[in-house]
């Protein structure tokens, strides 16, 4: 297998005079015992630089992200980096960047991902913004990866339009999940207090150094729809001033009004809201308010559950069932469940519905109907025989 020996590209002018001897650490190099070709520099971050290289054992380009030379023996960054390969490897998602494998080279952790070649979303922003229909389909493919990511009991912290990448389809893929956030271990070695992640597109609680979860990334998602739709973020002011300084005002949104109108506005706002528990819960909720605000959502059918047999599709005997109980309303991969205003409650995982408030939910979702009937989606689905569409 012949591999080149001279230097293919990597350049001290590529990285500019302070990052030179990051450059030559990896300039014509062919690591991961020769099977990775160093071509040239796409970028740097803040534990580790990234390069084109091709990958002899699958015979194509690839992303080759290095722990950077001078973090080598801090314990946090290398961990952050193994952290995110380890992510990458079990999510195979086609909302992520894809992960091939890692090694170590000279005592530097590395790993090979896919190499995306269209940009990143802020590459090329137009000063006026992306198409209305461009910004919807960004959104919903990057909810899509966030809810993925979320059922993981993992946070991102650092969404940014620096973040997402575009395949040669033109889809969004959500990178960079280095200072990402479990929710599930207090211990959790990027459960740090303070402000980290990206100043400007911090929620509130995060940019308060508080503990945060999956509803801080929707907060950001909501200021990434109007910085993609109207070429900046909703403040009045410019964008980078100040650590933090821009989550903690009152958004505008009157530009994202002008150009994406009032329903899409209007779920934009909720996920703007200061206190977490006043936005979308879920990011799959996000997703599905979008697309009924949109039009795209694609109803199956709709069935109601409760004791009145002729005004129910399945009638549910049980303590406490209203006779017109709850509604389900079938789409691709989500139901979504409306409490009709029931006596003794419509409960989702244990949480109770409000009267005519609508939930998105996965297939494993537990309903509990009045004061004792149980079931699972998977099970009311099977009762109904509604198509397997989750």
């Amino acid at each position: 297998m012949p591999l080149s020996s001279e230097p293919v590209g990597v350049t001290r002018e590529a990285f500019g005079d302070d990052q030179a001897d990051r450059a030559d650490l990896y300039q014509g190099l062919c690591v991961d015992d020769g099977w990775v070709e160093v071509l040239a520099p796409l970028g740097e971050g803040g534990t580790a630089d990234v390069y084109r290289a091709f990958d002899h054992r699958i015979g194509e380009n690839v992303a080759l992200k290095v722990l950077r030379a001078d973090l080598a023996t801090t314990p946090k960054a290398l961990a952050c980096l193994q952290a995110e390969a380890s992510v990458l490897a079990q999510l195979k998602h086609p909302g992520f960047v894809g992960f091939h494998r890692s090694f170590w080279h000279e005592g530097r952790f590395a790993m090979v991902l896919e190499l995306l070649d269209g940009g990143d979303l802020s590459c090329g922003l137009p000063t006026e913004g992306y198409s209305p229909t461009q910004v919807v389909r960004w959104s919903q493919q990057l909810l899509q990866a966030l809810d993925a990511l979320h059922a993981r009991g993992l946070v991102h912290r650092d969404l940014k339009l620096e973040n997402i990448l575009l395949d040669d389809a033109g889809n969004a893929r959500l990178a960079d999940l280095g200072i990402r956030y479990d929710m599930r271990d207090i211990s959790d070695l990027t459960n740090l207090r303070g402000r980290t992640g990206t100043p400007r597109t911090m929620s509130p609680e995060q940019a308060r150094g508080e503990q945060v979860d999956q509803r801080s990334d929707i907060y950001t998602v909501g200021l990434l729809i109007c910085e993609l739709a109207t070429g900046q973020l909703p403040f009045p002011h410019p964008p980078a001033t100040g650590p933090a300084e821009g989550p903690l005002l009152a958004p505008n949104l009157d530009a994202l009004h002008a150009v994406l109108g009032e329903d899409i506005m209007a779920v934009v706002a909720r996920s703007l809201a200061p206190a977490p528990q006043h936005r979308f819960q879920r990011a799959l909720a996000m997703r599905v308010a979008l697309e009924a605000a949109v039009g795209h959502g694609t109803s199956h059918r709709r069935f109601r559950l409760g004791r009145d047999e002729s005004q129910v599709d399945l009638v549910v005997e049980g303590d406490g069932v209203s006779g017109v109980h709850c509604e389900l309303q079938w789409f691709d991969g989500y139901v979504m469940v409306t409490d009709l205003d029931s006596t003794n409650g419509t409960h989702v995982d244990g949480r109770r519905l409000a009267p005519h408030q609508a939930l998105a939910v996965g297939p494993d979702a537990q309903l509990r109907l009045g004061r004792s009937v149980e079931l699972t989606i998977t099970q009311i689905s099977s009762l109904l025989g509604t198509p397997n569409r989750m």
